[in-house]
């Protein structure tokens, strides 16, 4: 009944995400990993339901999506924006992967 709930136990289930960013009606729209670091989920979002698995499987696509998406990003920028700024802009993940 409160989505919430799954919080404490999201590092369990996945090794990059340390927290669900929850909007208004406990909607998800991205997420944080254990480090504090935050990825929206590009504008889409997600409506818990009353099975938590279904909308667990979602939060998992997006995630690979919207890391795919700011990875994008974060290549097209690299070229545009110096390095000591541009390492603080991104996520460490993101960083380790693009540089």
């Amino acid at each position: 009944k409160d989505p919430t709930r799954v919080q404490p136990h999201l590092g369990k289930c996945f090794d990059g995400i340390g927290k669900l960013v929850f909007g208004e009606q406990n909607i998800i729209s991205g997420m944080f990993s254990a480090e504090g670091e935050k990825v929206t989920f590009g504008g889409e979002t997600i409506t818990p339901s009353a099975m938590v698995e279904a909308w667990l499987t979602q939060v998992e696509a997006h995630m690979f999506k919207s890391v795919a998406r700011v990875s994008d990003e974060a290549a097209v920028d690299y070229q545009k924006v110096p390095r000591d700024q541009w390492v603080t802009k991104w996520q460490g993940q993101v960083i380790i992967l693009v540089a």
